[in-house]
């Protein structure tokens, strides 16, 4: 159902439209998570460890898609929002195309030079080999990731997120199934899990796209929009471009910190792995409120509608604190039964108490990250990428800086206790440009 978000109750519009966003991403969290769970319990806490070694560097690829599906959701939302249907259009178009092209380089990029990054995280000699299929396979699924972050990201921007949701409920069905097919039926082990995530994003690309298409063909105009617009595809790059590196770098950073993770053994490798993922679930519905206020916040500056935005930013913060308040005492109540799902509590008992220093520190501050990520939402939902891509490198920068300054004083305890440095950092600087006003300057059309 495509939404207009320019009209109507903000905290409403708001609510209705965050939480299809939070319970698909959290369903589409089961991609990653379900072959963890899989290979720790059926295979063991090495493959466990293996898998999260290449985590690190598909996060890279994942954060390159992401960047991509930011720029070309505020584009669509801000012609969306003024009403300028035939361009809303021909953006779309454009999205799926440039997408589509850029996820099939980045898939041969990482065929060609995945081993070469595994090797440069120091990624231990008994995982490698496990580590590096995981990941070749992993990047033949790029193809089909782009281009279903690209559908994803138009059906937002046009304020319909029931239906990704529904594709990915079915699809992350479909990636279980598989899983535990390919490895307990099969005995295929970490190739199993990585081909299931690859046929899973297929189906959820391929669908997605079909029903998107024919949601557009509903939307009559008197000519025909281009299918590929190169002046589109140049405000698309505007925002996404930055966002792209930006994530990137943010990735890169991932990347370094799981080489500072790598030095301390597979015991500590496979308690990060398990607490990282939890923590990524635990933080995903707030940066998915955020995602919802980039939307919202796009579309409304697209029909000039300032007010509503801080109207719309304060419903959010509201959910956003209440989101992280309760999923900072779960996991101070449930985290052993949580880091249990992924490896044996008794045979692994070291692991689980990585794990829980880890997740004690991290879910202490949600709040923090919850509000610096909205203040952050609204900048890139207004096109100012210059101020979005400096508080959140400079988040990603200082807990790298952090985490390896630390690490010789207080150990492996510097890894987590930088994060919460780093959102302190990215809330201030956030917080203080949407203060200023600035933002509301950087409309794209």
């Amino acid at each position: 159902m495509i939404r207009d978000m320019t009209a109507g109750s903000p905290a409403r519009t708001m609510v209705s439209f965050a939480l299809p966003m939070i319970l698909g991403n959290l369903f589409q969290q089961f991609y990653n998570i379900v072959d963890l769970i899989v290979v720790g319990n059926f295979v063991g806490a090495s493959a466990l460890a293996a898998v999260g070694a290449s985590g690190s560097a598909t996060f890279l690829f994942i954060a390159l898609s992401t960047g991509g599906a930011a720029g070309c959701t505020v584009v669509i939302s801000q012609f969306f929002g003024s009403h300028r249907m035939s361009e809303t259009k021909s953006a779309v178009y454009t999205t799926l195309i440039s997408m589509t092209a850029t996820g099939a380089l980045l898939a041969l990029t990482g065929l060609i030079f995945g081993d070469g990054i595994l090797w440069l995280m120091g990624t231990p000699q008994e995982l490698f080999s496990d580590a590096s299929v995981y990941l070749k396979i992993y990047t033949l699924a790029l193809l089909f990731m782009f281009l279903y972050n690209g559908v994803t990201a138009s059906f937002n921007a046009l304020g319909d997120s029931r239906t990704p949701l529904f594709l990915l409920i079915f699809t992350s069905g479909l990636n279980i199934a598989l899983d535990l097919l390919f490895v307990v039926r099969f005995g295929l082990a970490v190739p199993g899990v990585a081909w299931a995530t690859l046929i899973s994003q297929a189906f959820a690309a391929f669908a997605g796209l079909t029903i998107l298409l024919s949601r557009l063909r509903d939307i009559k105009l008197p000519d025909r929009p281009p299918l590929f617009s190169a002046a589109l595809f140049r405000k698309i790059y505007r925002i996404a471009l930055p966002s792209m590196i930006q994530q990137s770098i943010v990735s890169m950073g991932f990347i370094f910190v799981q080489t500072l993770v790598n030095r301390y053994g597979p015991v500590l490798m496979a308690g990060y792995t398990a607490a990282t993922k939890i923590d990524n679930i635990a933080i995903l519905p707030m940066l998915n409120v955020g995602n919802a206020l980039s939307a919202f916040t796009a579309q409304n500056m697209g029909a000039g509608k300032y007010e509503r935005i801080g109207r719309g930013v304060r419903a959010a913060s509201l959910m956003s604190s209440t989101i992280a308040l309760a999923l900072t005492a779960a996991i101070f109540l449930f985290g052993r039964e949580f880091l249990g799902f992924f490896v044996d509590s008794e045979a692994n008992a070291a692991v689980i108490e990585v794990g829980m220093d880890y997740l004690r520190a991290v879910s202490a501050f949600y709040i923090m990250m919850g509000m610096s990520n909205i203040f952050a939402s609204v900048l890139r939902g207004a096109g100012d990428m210059s101020a979005f891509t400096f508080c959140t490198l400079t988040n990603f920068g200082l807990r790298i800086v952090m985490a390896y300054a630390l690490a010789a004083k207080i150990g492996p305890a510097a890894i987590w206790w930088s994060l919460p440095i780093g959102w302190a950092a990215g809330l201030a600087l956030a917080a203080a440009r949407y203060a200023g006003g600035k933002w509301r300057l950087k409309g794209l059309i």
